[in-house]
């Protein structure tokens, strides 16, 4: 009997779930790269004063919030993964916060 034929829908049912499957890694290895780059961001941002801070966070999209010693970033991130936009909330934020020393 041919098994040839059996192998090949075999792997055509499964290769969209292993496609769906990477395309998710890859997400996330995109959401860990932007979550290293908002706190080298961060770290930008400590070292200056509060007008420069909101031009800094307007020229590349972070929102600021500032409490007594505290300060937080946040960024929007959009999965472009089908499905996973899906389960994950919507709007996304990636954030990371420090303390500001005066």
């Amino acid at each position: 009997m041919n098994n040839k034929g059996q192998a090949l829908v075999e792997f055509v049912l499964i290769l969209p779930i292993i496609v769906l499957l990477l395309l998710a890694v890859i997400d996330f290895g995109l959401l860990f790269h932007e979550k290293m780059k908002l706190e080298n961001n961060l770290n930008d941002i400590l070292i200056l004063n509060i007008d420069e801070m909101e031009k800094y966070a307007k020229k590349n999209n972070l929102e600021i919030e500032k409490n007594e010693k505290d300060l937080t970033i946040k960024k929007e991130f959009i999965f472009k993964t089908p499905g996973l936009n899906k389960i994950i909330e919507k709007p996304y934020f990636i954030e990371t916060s420090g303390v500001v020393y005066e």
